[in-house]
């Protein structure tokens, strides 16, 4: 027994200690007493402790944990209180209640989503589009104004939320175009009248033909056999 304390018990207490109580699935209670750990050394005169997770006495599963090892079917995690760094008032205005609090990581995330201005700042319908060219949605923006306003956030400001969000996805690429540069009038009005070249192309302007930028092999292989060559950009 003492043996399998010495090997096996301390390996379990440091995955319970080092793994599992820090990811917050456990919490742990530990004694000091260099005595505590229960089994004798190897020789019975090495000092103690025997390692760092000899005074590991007690252990007990958290929500986190029970969710994670199959005894609960869903995990609702708790969130720390924050204390409220400003208040958003109907048209989308941001007042600092205390400036002096403000850090510079809060500094950058209202920035990218605000208007400096003499109060505070004020939100940007054009920030916000900048933000939802990479982003999904504005959830981590709501979340985010939602934990530290100073009360639930105006329904306007809700309301400009999801306009925002509907409307980052009026216009969409679909295929981007190359512009083609052809020698002269003559040859762009032979290009258009070519029974393949010309369903590949259309004429911009003058001497300038448009294609999209996945049909530049295909136009190629067109103008080849109309015996032109196509330089490479």
């Amino acid at each position: 027994e003492a043996m399998w304390m010495l090997t096996n018990g301390l390996y379990v207490n440091a995955v319970l200690w080092e793994y599992l109580a820090t990811i917050g699935a456990l919490d742990l209670a530990t004694n000091d007493d260099p005595d505590f750990f229960p089994a004798a050394t190897y020789y019975g005169a090495e000092e103690r402790p025997v390692s760092g997770y000899d005074g590991l006495a007690y252990f007990r599963i958290t929500p986190l944990g029970a969710y994670l090892f199959g005894q609960a079917s869903e995990y609702t995690p708790t969130h720390a209180v924050d204390a409220a760094l400003f208040r958003v008032d109907a048209q989308g205005g941001i007042t600092l209640l205390n400036p002096a609090a403000l850090t510079e990581a809060h500094r950058i995330q209202l920035e990218q989503m605000a208007e400096p201005t003499a109060a505070g700042y004020r939100l940007s319908t054009q920030k916000l589009l900048t933000i939802l060219e990479d982003a999904k949605d504005l959830s981590l923006v709501r979340a985010y104004l939602e934990q530290r306003n100073d009360g639930p956030l105006p329904a306007e400001v809700i309301d400009l939320l999801d306009e925002v969000q509907k409307d980052s996805r009026a216009c969409k690429v679909n295929s981007r175009m190359l512009t083609i540069n052809v020698r002269s009038a003559e040859l762009v009005q032979e290009i258009l009248a070519d029974p393949v070249a010309g369903k590949i192309v259309r004429h911009l302007e003058g001497r300038t033909l448009l294609i999209p930028e996945n049909r530049e092999n295909a136009l190629r292989d067109a103008l080849r056999e109309m015996g032109y060559g196509l330089r490479a950009r």
